[in-house]
């Protein structure tokens, strides 16, 4: 659970749904409360704002739009990772 893995604490009214990522041996599915959205890159952040630690090392860029900070990461790498953790 990823609210569990970054420490978010929020109660959600919504039914959750599934959002797969990849294919085929690289799908993961992660339950969210809301769709994701398509959002153009806004302006490039110089200094990325604090993340939580399992982030940063995937992180490839940090962006402002309507005074919403997005994050490319690599998601991939990132769940890779998290795999991992799980096996040990």
């Amino acid at each position: 659970d990823l609210k569990t893995l970054f420490d978010i604490q929020t109660k959600s009214e919504k039914t959750p749904r599934l959002l797969v990522l990849n294919e085929r041996i690289k799908t993961v599915g992660i339950l969210v409360d809301t769709p994701p959205k398509n959002v153009a890159i806004g302006q490039a952040l110089t200094q990325t704002p604090p993340l939580p630690q399992l982030l940063n090392k995937y992180s490839h860029g940090v962006y402002i739009k309507d005074q919403n900070i997005w994050v490319e990461f690599d998601f991939d790498g990132f769940f890779h990772a998290i795999g991992n953790q799980l096996k040990t």
